[in-house]
């Protein structure tokens, strides 16, 4: 009798166990990889044995903006909610990554990654786990769901903050560490220089036409003056006697 009490209590106390465990995790990126967070992606410690007691339960993966997720109760996240409704901006949240909670077992090989990646699927499908948005912030929590609703959960996980992205100009790194910018702003400053050496050699080019166009006028002039000179005026210049005067 003693044997089967004891075998009893240790049943009960183990479900106890497994339920606050469900209560307490939080979920948390991994620190394991390269990358865990991206511009549209984060990647979450698989949550391996947790929901060991309900090994044919629907587990949901509940995505939240950070903004809205504390306003969030057990009636919203009891009705799964598409990502499209995310994306189009009807909630601030979702669901995704459906699976029996028998898919989290207690027990994994060497060679298996226990990660699940958020984010990575291009969606066709209702519940899909589609891209992020770079400019927002997030959290998650598991919810168990059956027919009537959400019967237990775990945690909201700790803000969960996207690389962000930068201007293109800011991205690109030049040879010699300068930036995009710099590299445009010098191209500009070298035209501009390029336009000014132009206008300077056009301004030398029509001042010189200017000086020889005023020049040969000035020939023109007195070639002039000497054509219109009478011949006798010209005849007394060549005289003897006006030469010797």
């Amino acid at each position: 009798m003693d044997l089967y009490l004891k075998m009893g209590l240790l049943l009960v106390g183990s479900v106890a166990v497994g339920a606050s465990d469900i209560s307490i995790y939080i979920p948390q990126v991994t620190k394991d990889i390269i990358g865990n967070i991206t511009h549209e992606t984060f990647v979450l410690v698989q949550p391996n044995c947790i929901f060991n007691q309900y090994i044919t339960t629907n587990v949901w993966l509940v995505i939240a903006l950070n903004k809205s997720f504390s306003s969030l109760n057990d009636s919203d996240l009891g009705t799964p909610v598409p990502y499209s409704s995310y994306r189009n901006g009807h909630h601030e949240y979702y669901h995704t990554l459906l699976v029996s909670a028998g898919q989290y077992p207690c027990s994994t090989t060497n060679s298996t990654l226990n990660v699940i990646q958020i984010g990575s699927e291009t969606c066709k499908e209702k519940f899909c786990n589609g891209p992020l948005s770079n400019n927002q912030t997030y959290r998650v929590r598991f919810v168990l769901l059956n027919s009537t609703g959400i019967f237990d959960k775990t945690q909201w996980s700790n803000e969960m903050i996207l690389q962000q992205d930068k201007p293109f100009q800011e991205s690109i790194i030049w040879p010699s560490g300068r930036s995009g910018g710099m590299i445009v702003l010098t191209s500009i400053l070298s035209v501009l220089l390029a336009i000014l050496l132009v206008c300077l050699i056009a301004a030398l080019v029509f001042g010189s036409r200017d000086i020889c166009w005023k020049r040969t006028m000035i020939n023109k002039q007195r070639m002039a003056n000497w054509d219109f000179m009478s011949p006798s005026t010209y005849r007394s210049r060549r005289d003897p006697m006006y030469l010797e005067s």
